[in-house]
C-alpha cells in the first residue's frame, strides 16, 4: 500500500497545507458568517446565521 501511495501526486501541496493549517482570523470568521443566507443552519446546533449577525457585537470581537 505504501508503494501505491508513494507514486500518487499529492493533490494538496505543502503551501496550501501550512494556510489550511493556521488559525482562522476575526475578520475571516465575521465573513463567513454575514455571507451564510439569514435561515439556514451551519450545522448540527440548528443555530440560523442570523443569530451570529444579530449578537456578533456580543461575541465577534
Amino acid at each position: 500500500m505504501q508503494d501505491l501511495l508513494s507514486c500518487a501526486n499529492p493533490k494538496v501541496t505543502r503551501e496550501m497545507n501550512e494556510r489550511l493549517i493556521e488559525p482562522f482570523s476575526v475578520d475571516e470568521i465575521k465573513s463567513a458568517a454575514f455571507n451564510i443566507g439569514d435561515l439556514k443552519a451551519p450545522g448540527p446546533d440548528g443555530i440560523h446565521a442570523i443569530f451570529y449577525k444579530k449578537f456578533w457585537s456580543l461575541f465577534g470581537e
